[in-house]
């Protein structure tokens, strides 16, 4: 296997992917199933970096989550609802603080 190729970005992405959907309270098995993935590998893949999350998942994404492709490709928040992103970025449930 190859040595660790994945870009910033990339990742990235894939750490607010995983954020939206631990926030929204989904496991990678049900969200997976949500999305109609044939498994939640692929899932992890995206959210780990490893591979881009497609954009045609970001309408399915929005319904389930409310997480704007704004926020995911770009880190902008805002555009998410205020109760999502206090989910998103409390001490608790964030690496990253607000600012």
């Amino acid at each position: 296997m190859p040595s660790d190729i994945r870009d910033s970005f990339t990742v990235e992405v894939g750490r607010r992917l995983a954020a939206a959907r631990e926030a929204a309270g989904f496991s990678q098995v049900e969200f997976s199933r949500r999305l109609g993935l044939p498994t939640a590998a692929n899932l992890s893949n995206w959210e780990n970096g490893w591979s881009m999350l497609p954009p045609k998942y970001i309408p399915k994404i929005f319904l389930l989550t409310k997480i704007t492709s704004d926020y995911l490709y770009l880190g902008d928040a805002t555009g998410l609802p205020h109760a999502l992103y206090e989910k998103l970025f409390s001490n608790a449930g964030s690496n990253k603080s607000a600012s």
